[in-house]
């Protein structure tokens, strides 16, 4: 699966489940894709999901770990 091929639905799945851990980090409303990794922008914030987690998230979400989204939420950035 290319960057361009990732389904938005996507996106939102691993951005709702990164919102588990971190209050605040609000609704889609924006991304961009660039050197294997998708810039998500949100009501409050950014944050940056790597094209790999996405693409397990598409194939295989029971393989993207709470430690992983955990670490996520360390690269939020609030606006």
């Amino acid at each position: 699966m290319e960057d361009k091929d990732i389904p938005l639905y996507v996106i939102v799945e691993l951005l709702i489940r990164v919102s588990k851990y971190a209050e605040g980090i609000g609704n889609y409303r924006n991304h961009f894709i660039s050197e294997g990794v998708a810039t998500v922008f949100t009501e409050s914030g950014v944050i940056h999901l790597p094209v790999e987690l996405l693409i397990r998230q598409f194939h295989h979400p029971q393989n993207v770990s709470v430690d992983e989204l955990k670490l996520l939420v360390k690269d939020y950035v609030p606006l």
